[in-house]
């Protein structure tokens, strides 16, 4: 017979693997430089979460934040003063308004970049191009439009008009992109989420240069 609390802390600890060697290949791309950025995932019936204000491309599995259903840390005792991430807050949003089964804090630059070309505009948009078929739900024949909200001071501040956001998203739209900061991007889980950015991240990208 199968130990399944074993089972479960081997898969906990997979996952906290996997969420670790993610953040090493984003800092890599430059979405997680300078301790920014973050991640988490849905875990059982509950979530695992990366730190804030450390260095994200040398988080250890054992610096990942454990949490139960409602969001309450439950491996506290283990984390050395660790602080949990300044975008808990959005990510539990995310996981309330949306089927995600994991959420990506980017900063990326090319996103940045190409939120600056037009300072008020709601949202990002494209259409007729392959790589939109990236994003689960998305045609090529469609147009794509991805919201944006603007920046605050503290990232906790943005927790309000994201919300807001989620409440009438864009058809297969699967990110958030903060003018002057960044995107939060999800899947249903941490795979679908890692495309997904790639995609976005993509498609800003292209607008970039495409944009004169």
């Amino acid at each position: 017979m199968v130990d399944s609390t074993i089972t479960a802390r081997e898969q906990v600890t997979s996952s906290k693997s996997l969420l670790c060697e993610l953040l090493r290949q984003f800092y890599q791309l430059g979405w997680c430089t300078g301790t920014g950025g973050g991640i988490s995932m849905r875990e059982g019936a509950g979530y695992i979460m990366a730190p804030s204000g450390v260095a994200k491309e040398r988080v250890q599995p054992n610096e990942l934040f454990e949490m139960d259903r409602d969001f309450a840390i439950t491996n506290l005792d283990s984390l050395e003063n660790k602080k949990v991430s300044e975008c808990e807050p959005l990510f539990r949003a995310i996981y309330e308004k949306t089927d995600a089964g994991a959420v990506i804090h980017s900063h990326s630059v090319n996103i940045v970049v190409a939120l600056s070309h037009e300072r008020e505009i709601p949202g990002l948009s494209w259409e007729r191009l392959e790589m939109i078929k990236g994003i689960r739900g998305a045609v090529y024949t469609d147009k794509h439009v991805v919201p944006v909200i603007k920046n605050t001071p503290r990232e906790c501040e943005l927790t309000e008009s994201l919300t807001a956001c989620l409440e009438k998203l864009p058809n297969n739209a699967h990110g958030i992109f903060v003018r002057d900061h960044g995107a939060y991007i999800w899947g249903r889980d941490v795979m679908e989420a890692k495309r997904h950015a790639e995609v976005y991240d993509w498609l800003c990208q292209y607008k970039n240069a495409t944009t004169r």
